[in-house]
C-alpha cells in the first residue's frame, strides 16, 4: 500500500524524451553538415566523381566478367575435368554411383566443379556446366553435367544452344545475350571448348543471366545522389548497336533491340531529339559528355569492353538544386542556436536525472567480477530504483545458479569423471607449480563415431563409461584423471622423471588396450589417438597444455601409425631440440629413417637432364624434421659421413634402376659435404660405390658449395681430379652466396655452375640484379662450364634465363622435390607431351 501512496517520478519520460531530442538535434546537425559538404564537394568536383563511379562500375563489370573467363579457362585445362569428359565419351554413364569403381572420376570432377560455385562472384553464376557433343546414354545430340551434378539431356541439344551456334570453328565464345529456351530469361554464355591433343573431347561453360547480373551492378556502387548510377550495355556497338542491358525500368520498351529501332521508340514516347537514338548518336570515346536524356541533364561516359565486345554507358543525373546552399545555411544556423540554447537548459538537468547509472553501472562491475552479494540502494521511487531492485534479484539468482552449475558440471555425467573445465583452476594452483614436470595427455577414442553409427549411441555411451572405468582401473588414481568433451579423457602424469617415462606409461596404457572390450555383449576395439604435452616447458597453465597436447593429437592422426605423439617443438625447449636431433641421428640409417626425395633438372633443349638426390628425414619421436635442422648437427659430430655415404649409394641405384626402367641415362647430382670430402678414404668410398651399383661414372654429378674453399684447397683439388679421372662430373652449389672467388674457379676444375636461388629471385629487381646474373652466365660460358640456375619458379623467369643463355633449370616450375614413385610417374607424362611443349604444361600445371 505504502508504495502506491507514493508518487512516481516519471522518470523514463524524462529520459526518452531528453535522449530523444538530443539524438535528433545530433543527428541534424551530422546529416546537414554532411549534406552541405557533399552538395558543395559535387558541385566542385562533378566531372571527377562521374569518372571515379564510372571507373568503379565498369572496372567491377570487367572484373565480373573477366572472372567468368578465367574459371572457364582453369576448367578446360584442368585434369580431372579432362578425365571426366574422356569417360563419358566413351560411353559410360555420365553420373556415377558411389559403388562404381570409377566413382573417383567422378567425385573428383564435382570437387573442382564446387571449388569454383564456392568462389563464384556473389554466387552470381546460373550454371557451371560440362558438355559434350558425343552420344551421351538416351540423348544422341551430347548432354551436359552442371555443378551439382545433375544431368542436362532432356529438352537439351547442343546443335540448339546459342553459343554452340556461335562457337562455330572459335575455340572459345563469349556470346551476345540471348533469350534462354530452357530459363526464359536472357542470357550470356562464355563457352570453350576442351582440347586434348588437337581434338574437341567436351565444352565448358558458365551462363548468367541478365537479371542475375543486373543484381551485381545494383551493388556494385552509388552514384553521388544516393541513387543507383544508370547504367545501359550496348553489343555490336560499331555496327548497329543493340542494347542488352539495362538498370531501370525507363528503358524496358528499347530492350534487346537495335539503333534502327531506336528512333521509331524515341517518337513514340515524345523522345525525338533526347531519346535513345540521340545518346548513341552522340557517343564520344573520352571524356564526360553532358546531355539531354528523356529531358532531364544527365553526365553520360561510353566505356568500351573490347575483348567482350560490350559498350558500357554510365548515365548520372546532372540536375543540381543550386538553391539548396541558401537553405541549408539557414537551416544550420537555426539548428547551432536551437542547440546552445538546449544545451545550457538541459545540462544540468540531466547530470541530476542520470546519477543513479553510476551505481548501477559500479554494481553490474561487480557482479562481473564474481561478487554477487553485491546491493544496490536507491532512494527516489522511480524506473531506476526498479531497475536496482532487479539487479540485486538476478545478483541472487545468479549466485544460486552457478552453485547449481558447478554440482552438475564438475562431473561427466556419462563417465562420472572430473570434467577438465571444472578442475582447471585446482590444476593450474596444485599440480602446475613447482619445478616439477607434469605430462598432460590427451587421449581421444578414434571410433566412437563409427561404433555410435554403427552399433548405435547407446553402444557407445556404454563404451565410454567401460573406457573410464578400465583407465581407472589401471591408472589406479582417478583423481587424475579427466573427462573432456565426448569422446576425450585427459591423464596428468604428475612429477615426472623423464619423457622416456611418459611413453613407458602410454605404452602400457595402449598395450591393455589391444584387445576388445565388451560391451552390451559385444567385442569393441578400442583404438586411441594421444597429444601429449609437457609442463613446464610447454606451457605453465592448463589451457595453453591442451591447446598443444590437441596439436599432438592432430598431428598423431595425420601420421595414421602413430598412436602418441609429443608436441615437438615443445620438447626442443626441454631438453634442447638439437640434443634430441643428435641423440637420434645416430640411429636413422640403423632404423631406416631416411629417404631420398628427387627434382628434375631439364635442360634448354626441353630435355629431362636428370635429379638431384635430396635427403630427407622421419623420426618415430621427433616427426618429420627439416634437413636445414639436421645436416649442420650431423656436420657438427661427423654423423655426415655415413649419412652421405648412404645417399650416395641410394642415388646410384636410383639412377642405374631408371635407366633400366626406361632405357635412358639420367644424370644424378648428389651433395657431398667439405667433411665428407677431407675424409682420407673419401675417393675409395665413391670407387666402390660406383661399382657396387654398376652406375655410369659420367652421370654421376658431385654437388660441392663454396664453404669447400674455406679448408685445404690443395687436398680438394687433388681429390676432384682422382674423381674426374673415372669420368665423374663436379658441380659448384649456390655459386655467388659465400666465399668463391675466379681464383678458385681457376683452380678447380667444375663442370657446371649453380646459379644461387637468391639471384634467380631477384632477376625482375634492379637493373643491377639483371645485369650480375647475365655476367655470372656469361662468366660461366667463358670457362666452359654449365650454368643450372636454381629455384626457378614462373615461366617469365625461366624465359629470361634461356634468354640469355642458362643451360639446365631447376625449380619448383618444373616440379617439387617428389618421391620415388612421383619420379618415375613424371618421367612418363614429361615424354607423353611434345617436346615444344613440354616447360608450357610443366609451367601451367598448378
Amino acid at each position: 500500500m505504502g508504495r502506491k501512496e507514493e508518487k512516481k517520478v516519471s522518470l523514463s519520460r524524462r529520459i526518452i524524451s531528453l535522449t530523444v531530442f538530443v539524438n535528433v538535434i545530433f543527428l541534424i546537425i551530422i546529416s546537414a553538415g554532411f549534406l552541405f559538404y557533399t552538395f558543395f564537394s559535387i558541385n566542385q568536383n562533378k566531372t571527377l566523381l562521374v569518372q571515379n563511379q564510372t571507373q568503379a562500375i565498369v572496372s567491377s563489370t570487367e572484373k565480373v566478367l573477366s572472372e567468368i573467363k578465367a574459371d572457364v579457362d582453369l576448367l578446360t585445362k584442368n585434369q580431372l575435368v579432362i578425365d571426366y569428359l574422356n569417360y563419358v565419351n566413351d560411353g559410360f554413364e555420365p553420373i556415377i554411383n558411389e559403388d562404381d569403381p570409377n566413382y573417383h572420376i567422378y567425385h573428383d570432377f564435382l570437387a573442382i566443379i564446387s571449388t569454383i560455385v564456392e568462389h563464384q562472384p556473389n554466387q552470381a553464376y546460373d550454371l557451371i556446366f560440362v558438355a559434350t557433343e558425343y552420344n551421351c546414354l538416351d540423348a544422341s545430340d551430347g548432354c551436359a553435367i552442371t555443378s551439382t551434378g545433375q544431368l542436362l539431356y532432356e529438352n537439351w541439344y547442343i546443335n540448339q544452344r546459342p553459343w554452340f551456334q556461335d562457337l562455330g570453328t572459335l575455340e572459345e565464345k563469349f556470346t551476345s545475350p540471348y533469350e534462354d529456351a530452357l530459363t526464359g530469361e536472357y542470357t550470356f554464355t562464355y563457352v570453350k571448348r576442351v582440347i586434348q591433343n588437337d581434338v574437341t573431347i567436351g565444352y565448358v561453360g558458365i551462363d548468367m543471366s541478365l537479371s542475375s547480373l543486373g543484381v551485381l551492378v545494383d551493388s556494385i556502387d552509388k552514384d553521388i545522389n544516393g541513387e543507383v548510377a544508370e547504367m545501359l550495355v550496348f553489343t555490336d556497338f560499331d555496327d548497329d548497336p543493340r542494347l542488352v542491358f539495362f538498370n531501370k525500368d525507363t528503358y524496358s520498351d528499347y530492350s534487346m533491340l537495335k539503333k534502327s529501332q531506336f528512333k521509331t521508340i524515341d517518337d513514340e514516347k515524345g523522345f525525338s531529339d533526347t531519346g535513345i537514338n540521340n545518346l548513341v548518336e552522340g557517343y564520344q570515346e573520352t571524356g564526360v559528355l553532358n546531355t539531354k536524356i528523356f529531358e532531364s541533364n544527365y553526365l553520360v561516359t561510353f566505356n568500351n569492353l573490347e575483348e567482350f565486345d560490350w559498350q558500357i554507358v554510365i548515365l548520372i543525373d546532372n540536375n543540381r538544386m543550386l538553391s539548396m546552399e541558401l537553405l541549408f545555411g539557414i537551416v544550420l544556423f537555426l539548428i547551432a542556436l536551437l542547440v546552445y540554447l538546449t544545451a545550457l537548459l538541459l545540462n544540468r538537468r540531466i547530470k541530476r536525472v542520470l546519477a543513479p547509472i553510476h551505481k548501477i553501472l559500479d554494481s553490474l562491475e561487480e557482479i562481473k567480477n564474481g561478487n554477487y552479494k553485491v546491493k544496490v540502494n536507491l532512494i527516489e521511487n522511480n524506473e531506476i530504483k526498479e531497475i536496482g531492485d532487479a539487479i540485486n534479484l538476478m545478483s541472487k539468482e545468479i549466485e544460486r545458479q552457478m552453485d547449481l552449475v558447478y554440482e552438475t558440471f564438475a562431473y561427466d555425467t556419462l563417465t562420472g569423471l572430473k570434467n577438465i573445465s571444472a578442475a582447471r583452476i585446482d590444476i593450474n594452483k596444485n599440480i602446475l607449480s613447482g619445478n616439477k614436470k607434469v605430462a598432460v595427455c590427451i587421449f581421444q577414442v578414434e571410433n566412437i563415431k563409427n561404433i555410435n553409427i554403427i552399433k548405435g549411441q547407446i553402444v557407445g555411451d556404454n563404451l565410454l563409461k567401460t573406457i573410464a572405468l578400465e583407465l581407472k582401473t589401471l591408472l589406479g588414481n582417478s583423481e587424475y584423471i579427466y573427462a573432456n568433451g565426448h569422446d576425450e579423457f585427459i591423464y596428468i602424469m604428475n612429477n615426472i622423471s623423464s619423457l622416456e617415462n611418459v611413453e613407458n606409461n602410454i605404452s602400457r596404457i595402449l598395450a591393455h588396450f589391444k584387445e576388445p572390450l565388451t560391451v552390451k555383449n559385444i567385442k569393441l576395439e578400442v583404438k586411441f589417438y594421444i597429444g601429449i604435452s609437457v609442463y613446464p616447458t610447454d606451457g605453465n597453465v592448463l589451457d595453453d597444455l591442451v591447446k598443444k597436447g590437441d596439436t599432438a593429437l592432430y598431428k598423431a592422426k595425420q601420421l595414421g601409425n602413430k598412436r602418441y605423439l609429443f608436441y615437438n617443438e615443445n620438447i626442443a625447449r626441454e631438453i634442447s631440440y638439437k640434443a634430441q636431433v643428435s641423440e637420434q641421428l645416430s640411429k636413422t640409417i640403423e632404423n631406416h629413417e631416411l629417404y631420398l626425395k628427387y627434382q628434375p633438372l631439364v635442360d634448354n633443349k626441353n630435355e629431362l637432364y636428370g635429379f638431384e638426390a635430396l635427403v630427407r628425414w622421419h623420426s618415430p619421436i621427433l616427426g618429420e624434421i627439416s634437413p636445414s635442422n639436421f645436416i649442420g648437427n650431423a656436420e657438427e659430430n661427423y654423423m655426415i659421413v655415413p649419412i652421405g655415404t648412404w645417399v650416395l649409394r641410394e642415388a646410384c641405384g636410383m639412377q642405374v634402376r631408371l635407366k633400366k626402367l626406361f632405357n635412358k641415362e639420367f644424370t644424378i647430382s648428389v651433395n657431398i659435404s667439405s667433411i665428407q670430402l677431407m675424409q682420407y678414404d673419401f675417393v675409395e668410398t665413391v670407387k666402390s660405390i660406383i661399382k657396387e651399383t654398376d652406375i655410369s661414372a659420367e652421370y654421376l654429378t658431385l654437388e660441392l658449395t663454396e664453404s669447400v674453399f674455406l679448408d685445404s684447397t690443395v687436398m680438394i683439388e687433388e681429390k676432384i681430379a682422382d674423381l674426374k679421372a673415372l669420368g665423374i662430373r663436379f658441380s659448384l652449389d649456390d655459386f655467388g652466396t659465400g666465399y668463391a672467388s675466379l681464383t678458385y674457379l681457376r683452380q678447380i676444375a667444375f663442370d657446371n655452375i649453380k646459379v644461387d636461388k637468391s639471384f634467380i629471385d631477384g632477376i625482375f629487381g634492379t637493373e643491377n640484379d639483371h645485369k650480375i646474373v647475365g655476367t655470372i652466365v656469361n662468366l660461366v660460358h667463358n670457362l666452359d662450364m654449365v650454368v643450372i640456375a636454381e629455384g626457378v619458379k614462373s615461366k617469365r623467369q625461366y624465359e629470361y634465363l634461356k634468354q640469355i643463355g642458362t643451360d639446365v633449370f631447376q625449380g619448383y616450375m618444373i616440379s617439387e622435390p617428389i618421391t620415388e614413385e612421383a619420379m618415375k610417374a613424371f618421367i612418363k607424362m614429361f615424354y607423353k607431351i611434345a617436346k615444344a611443349k613440354r616447360m608450357d604444361v610443366l609451367a601451367n600445371k598448378y
